[in-house]
């Protein structure tokens, strides 16, 4: 009853955690969960109540997403928060949430962005979810504490290549391909973000050109698909090739059936060309 007249915090939490060890001692287990409940939400910070919770919910594989939520937003910045938002993390990321886990992976890397391991996990989980403008800050991030010259050339060249693909920032990209020039300008990965800028520039043979390139180079299927696709485009809306359109729309939907977009642009070509296919 002492708990209740507390003032909610630190202190309210001690006291229900205090009552919480006496019933388990007995014997009242409900009662002690009852009161350790009482205890979080007093001060979502608090470790007893916390791991206790934290143990039983797992142990009757409840959800326990609202806890470590809960947890992560009282805590002050530091290792216990960052851990909380990684349990989270992971958490959504069993459950099949993953922009919810982005999402707890970037507020653990905006507290520690000096943390490896968050920056690697986060990196990758974006990376899968293509969620390019959660990726960018965090690779930037990244190559600015990189030292070893192999792993720069990676970087800048992945960050050039996603700025042009997948954000369509020629400026960027510019800028990393000028690193990569001061860094090793005829390396492979130089010569290839030399390529992807001949493919987004102004000149739209040189840019048909340049995809070609590309795609004799690559063996990303998606990095392939977002290539053809911008070919196709080009073949069909600019340089009016037709034909050429065709093969590049229906090897885009080979790799993807599912990508309506192309399926309607090809559609259109066919029937342009009063084709029985379409």
């Amino acid at each position: 009853a002492w708990a209740v007249g507390l003032p909610s915090g630190a202190e309210r939490s001690l006291a229900w955690s205090e009552a919480a060890r006496l019933h388990l001692q007995s014997g009242q287990g409900e009662r002690a969960n009852d009161c350790y409940q009482e205890a979080f939400r007093a001060d979502p910070a608090q470790d007893e109540p916390f791991v206790y919770l934290d143990r039983e919910a797992r142990r009757e594989h409840r959800n326990t997403e609202s806890l470590y939520l809960n947890r992560a937003r009282a805590l002050p910045a530091g290792p216990s928060r960052t851990l909380a938002w990684r349990k989270l993390a992971q958490l959504r990321t069993d459950r099949g949430d993953r922009d919810g886990a982005c999402q707890a992976l970037a507020a653990a890397f905006a507290d520690d962005p000096d943390n490896g391991v968050v920056r690697d996990e986060l990196l990758r989980l974006a990376e899968q979810e293509r969620a390019w403008t959660t990726w960018l800050p965090v690779a930037e991030a990244k190559l600015a504490t990189e030292t070893r010259r192999e792993a720069q050339l990676d970087l800048h060249g992945h960050i050039a290549q996603v700025a042009l693909v997948e954000l369509n920032d020629v400026a960027l990209a510019s800028r990393h391909h000028e690193a990569l020039t001061r860094l090793a300008a005829e390396a492979p990965v130089t010569r290839h973000v030399a390529a992807l800028l001949q493919a987004h520039g102004d000149d739209p043979a040189q840019a048909a050109a340049g995809l070609e390139r590309l795609l004799r180079e690559t063996d990303d299927p998606s990095t392939e698909m977002a290539l053809r696709q911008r070919l196709g485009a080009l073949y069909a809306d600019t340089l009016d090739e037709p034909q050429k359109a065709v093969r590049e729309f229906q090897r885009v939907l080979a790799l993807d059936p599912k990508r309506w977009e192309v399926r309607r642009a090809l559609c259109d070509l066919l029937r342009m060309r009063d084709s029985t296919e379409a």
